[in-house]
């Protein structure tokens, strides 16, 4: 869709000049949906991929006979764990009619995975801080994401290479046939900048287990700078507690309509040309115009914040 008009996936919503704008209402979106559902009609969209489950798109994904031409993934072992995988390479945005967009998602949104309760005894909580505070520096970061020094990772040896080849190697991590259960791995990524994570040394080959971080880097290049000039920031937009049911029911029933209808349009349940002002008559009745303004009215705070 991307190609036709913006879709951040999440809220559905751009902004143009300060403005919010709801995106699956628009002649752009029906552009999209036409041509998804020309796809379809050539047998080149899987039927199942509306609802099939991980498990079945694994089995797909992993198929000996590679019947699995692309996917859509944020990571190639969400489809195939099997050795399929090294024959799957990175795309860039699909160039459509109206642009060349990618979906930008910021790397820290708004939720919490660290708590203390009232069980805890003052000591255990001021304990429980200072570890926290330890993993925000990048010796605690290194110890809880990697383990421990010699065992689970060394220091960079001439000739390692960087995931980012222009900056220098800070660690080696090291891949023992046996888990060694000295690190929380990715649980612990609390805070990472880029120049600590650029720095970690990975093999050159991509299609290897040691190289994987590079190939997912790597892929990451194909999406900058693709994403519109102004973004709805839905990761760091803060709503009114007198708002926040409303939006949420409008979210709910806005979103959960546009995701079967835009299904129904693909597999040509519904007619695009015949069913096309149903559907939109449909959104604004679900308050698709008070959706737009209390996110309007949440961005402008935003704005005014930052």
């Amino acid at each position: 869709m991307n190609g036709f008009i913006y879709d951040d996936v999440d809220s559905k919503l751009m902004v143009q000049d300060g403005k919010v704008e709801f995106v699956a209402n628009k002649v752009e979106w029906k552009e999209g949906l036409t041509y998804i559902r020309s796809l379809y009609e050539e047998g080149l969209i899987d039927p199942g991929a509306f609802t099939q489950n991980q498990d079945a798109y694994l089995q797909l994904g992993n198929n000996t006979e590679m019947l699995l031409g692309a996917a859509t993934s944020i990571h190639p072992w969400e489809f195939t764990n099997n050795e399929n995988q090294y024959a799957y390479d990175p795309l860039t945005p699909l160039k459509g009619p109206h642009g060349q967009y990618a979906s930008y998602y910021y790397p820290v949104v708004q939720g919490a995975t660290f708590a203390i309760t009232n069980k805890a005894s003052e000591e255990a909580q001021i304990k429980a801080i200072k570890l926290l505070d330890y993993m925000f520096t990048e010796e605690g970061s290194t110890r809880a994401h990697f383990g421990v020094e010699g065992e689970d990772w060394i220091k960079p040896e001439e000739g390692d290479v960087a995931i980012n080849e222009e900056v220098e190697p800070n660690l080696k991590q090291l891949h023992s046939d046996e888990p060694t259960n000295n690190a929380w791995g990715a649980s612990a990524q609390y805070y990472q900048t880029r120049e600590y994570r650029d720095g970690w040394v990975q093999a050159e080959d991509i299609y290897t287990d040691e190289g994987f971080e590079r190939r997912l880097q790597e892929a990451t290049y194909l999406y900058e700078g693709k994403e519109p000039d102004e973004l709805f920031p839905f990761w760091a937009i803060w709503y009114p507690e007198n708002v926040q049911d409303e939006l949420a029911t409008l979210e709910t029933n806005i979103l959960d309509n546009v995701e079967q209808s835009s299904v129904q349009f693909i597999t040509g349940e519904l007619s695009i040309e015949d069913d096309w002002d149903d559907y939109v008559a449909g959104l604004e009745s679900l308050g698709v115009g008070r959706y737009v303004e209390i996110n309007q009215e949440a961005y402008n705070q935003y704005l005014e914040a930052n």
